[in-house]
């Protein structure tokens, strides 16, 4: 998956996960998620480019990157939406002082007719009801998972928060779910092991209970729309030394914690209460 810092694309996948589920379950989701991710690529052609060279067995990347590669053949590469998705048009528009006004006025009735709206929807959904969807997904269908009234406002400050919590604590974050994968075997052994269990998995999960979205509005109110005061929060660089913020602060505090949680979980399990 690209860093959502690089990628506006990516910084609206974050937005609808959180708009689709709800604010805490949709961090629970995405923190989860993010265990999965081998590394951050820094452009989603790249790791489109892996899957369909067999170098990694999935990505999270816009459609349009998969329906690319997918259209050059390649076997046993598919693709498919997530819970909800985001429907962003790609717009066209006539110049009104253009010199070839007619000309224009028919290729945008050639682009809108099912005929070249199949053409295009080799590698991007059409708009026309009556053209052939890439690999027969076509948003008109009812199942078809968009997500309306989708709301971007805070996309950069979200953006920020991820970093901080997700993104620069990767590894912090692989380390502590591998202990609680194996804490959760063994979590129901007596009242401690649950106990530390719990913990571990606040813990872990701590980015989405830490601020609320009325919070995050009301931050993101305070600082101008994220333009004044941002660094306290998401770190700065002094002397080419990366200083954290406070995000970053307490995002690594959250992790260790619930990996030394999880620890103690294991740690109970072995012994018998009293």
């Amino acid at each position: 998956m690209v860093d959502p810092a690089a990628s506006e694309s990516t910084s609206s996948l974050i937005m609808l996960m959180l708009q689709s589920k709800n604010w805490t379950s949709g961090w629970e989701y995405l923190v989860t998620l993010s265990t999965q991710i081998d590394e951050y690529d820094i452009d989603e052609r790249d790791s489109a480019l892996k899957v369909s060279s067999d170098y990694l067995p999935f990505a999270v990347v816009p459609d349009f990157y998969a329906y690319e590669r997918m259209a050059i053949g390649i076997p046993e590469i598919s693709f498919t939406y997530l819970n909800g998705t985001i429907l962003q048009p790609d717009p066209i528009a006539i110049l009104n002082r253009g010199t070839y006004i007619g000309e224009a006025k028919a290729f945008i009735d050639y682009i809108l007719a099912p005929q070249a709206q199949s053409t295009i929807g080799t590698y991007l959904l059409p708009i026309h009801p009556d053209a052939t969807p890439p690999f027969g997904l076509s948003p008109f269908d009812p199942d078809f998972p968009p997500t309306y009234n989708y709301d971007g406002t805070l996309g950069e400050i979200i953006r920020d928060y991820y970093g901080a919590w997700v993104t620069r604590r990767h590894d912090e974050i692989g380390l502590a779910y591998s202990e609680i994968s194996e804490a959760d075997k063994t979590k129901d052994a007596n009242s401690n092991a649950t106990r530390y269990f719990d913990l571990a998995w606040s813990n872990f999960t701590y980015v989405g209970h830490y601020l609320n979205r009325t919070q995050i509005e009301n931050l993101h109110n305070a600082t101008d729309g994220w333009t004044e005061n941002v660094t306290a929060y998401t770190g700065r660089f002094v002397d080419s030394t990366w200083v954290e913020g406070e995000w970053g602060i307490l995002s690594k505090e959250a992790y260790m914690n619930a990996l030394t949680n999880a620890q103690e979980s294991k740690q109970a399990a072995e012994n018998k209460e009293p």
